[in-house]
């Protein structure tokens, strides 16, 4: 059995967002982060250097730079995998996501239920898209 760590990057502008998604990834001994982010440029910069088997991307606290910061760490990094994080309806970036190669997307509204199925998905080499779950309760 491989007992090699698979290798995280966490990127998003807030702090306790940040923490809950180290908490949360923390529950599963073959991941680690490797880096954590609070903008694009930063998690471009970061993800060249510790080289991330998955990078978890807020696409919307980046703002405009989220897609843009994927497609760079994908060119850098051709061998990450990406999993988009936001409060955005999904289905209105969907297209960007597909173009940027991201391969899911957790709603931060479902983090604490999808993200860590998220993560088994796309390590597996699978993909990780709950649309229909990401509608806000109104």
């Amino acid at each position: 059995m491989n007992s090699v760590k698979r290798q995280v990057l966490v990127a998003d502008g807030d702090v306790l967002s940040r923490k809950s998604i180290r908490q949360l990834l923390s529950l599963q001994e073959k991941l680690e982060i490797c880096a954590e982010a609070s903008d694009g440029p930063e998690a471009i910069k970061k993800a060249r250097k510790c080289r991330p088997d998955l990078t978890i991307l807020d696409i919307s606290i980046l703002g405009l730079e989220g897609i843009e910061a994927c497609e760079k760490i994908r060119e850098a990094c051709p061998e990450a995998a990406v999993l988009a994080i936001s409060f955005y309806d999904p289905k209105l970036v969907i297209e960007q996501m597909i173009r940027a190669q991201i391969r899911g997307f957790v709603s931060k509204l479902y983090i604490g239920s999808q993200l860590l199925p998220a993560v088994d998905a796309i390590l597996e080499g699978g993909t990780y898209f709950r649309l229909a779950t990401a509608k806000a309760a109104s």
